[in-house]
């Protein structure tokens, strides 16, 4: 229930996190598309890998926020306060830690951003709520880290412009980023938000226009093929208990000024 999937550099599939039967699982999983099969640890023989250790705290918790960086290892950004890398094929299952983050990020987002902040590998978490308290404290605030630096410290990014809990983050091609949707509780009413964010170049978030529907709980977005004489062609799809059946479709030359639904 709730595991996240990841890409790893030399091409299997990394299932982490989740829980099963109410329990949060602490481990992970690696797939072969070569072999179609599943791996196995060679010192305990196990069909798993341990998640990463030391306290409670550490536990993968729901979707953990995995990103498979350049030099091949795997940084955990999320969503809790800890963070920690992953060299599977060196040291399977052996993690190490690096600093926390400000606060946990339950049900926010977390992107690696391209050649951000003069590294490939720099990492953003965003929005997301604090675990013990729920979404009445959704964040609108944003850190970054450069995970292959000694201790991947995070610093404050530009803070959104509305709280946000259970939004969709999509890197565009010109490194500009799309936050969509979600919702937070504003004066004691759960507030759905319609409307998208746009990080431009400056790292400024500029409010979008308000789609037909919620992109709320279980919704996603995607990015389409675009023609070179045009920056991008998006599309937010909603699914789940809100579930609206339209597809909002962002138009690049539009971006800026209105969204088309089909």
């Amino acid at each position: 229930w709730y595991p996240t999937v990841t890409t790893m550099a030399d091409g299997k599939l990394m299932v982490s996190g989740g829980s099963h039967l109410d329990v949060r699982v602490n481990s992970y999983e690696v797939y072969d598309l070569t072999t179609q099969a599943w791996q196995t640890d060679a010192v305990s023989g196990n069909a798993w890998f341990p998640g990463p250790l030391g306290t409670a705290s550490y536990s993968f918790s729901f979707y953990p926020r995995l990103h498979s960086l350049a030099d091949g290892r795997l940084f955990l950004s999320g969503p809790k306060i800890y963070a920690g890398r992953l060299d599977h094929p060196a040291a399977p299952g052996v993690w190490d830690m690096t600093s926390t983050s400000s606060s946990d990020r339950h049900d926010g987002s977390s992107f690696l951003y391209p050649l951000g902040f003069g590294s490939p590998d720099a990492t953003v978490i965003l929005g997301g709520s604090n675990i013990a308290t729920g979404h009445t404290t959704a964040h609108q605030t944003v850190e970054w880290c450069l995970p292959q630096s000694p201790s991947a410290s995070w610093t404050p990014g530009p803070s959104l412009a509305k709280p946000r809990v259970h939004l969709n983050t999509v890197v565009l091609p010109d490194a500009t980023v799309l936050a969509i949707g979600g919702n937070a509780m504003v004066a004691g009413q759960m507030t759905y938000w319609r409307d998208a964010e746009w990080l431009d170049s400056s790292l400024t978030w500029k409010s979008m226009p308000d789609g037909a529907s919620d992109r709320d709980y279980h919704s996603t977005a995607v990015l389409l093929p675009g023609r070179p004489s045009t920056r991008i062609n998006f599309s937010c799809v909603t699914v789940g208990t809100e579930a609206q059946p339209e597809m909002v479709i962002f138009g690049v030359g539009a971006l800026l000024s209105q969204t088309a639904t089909r």
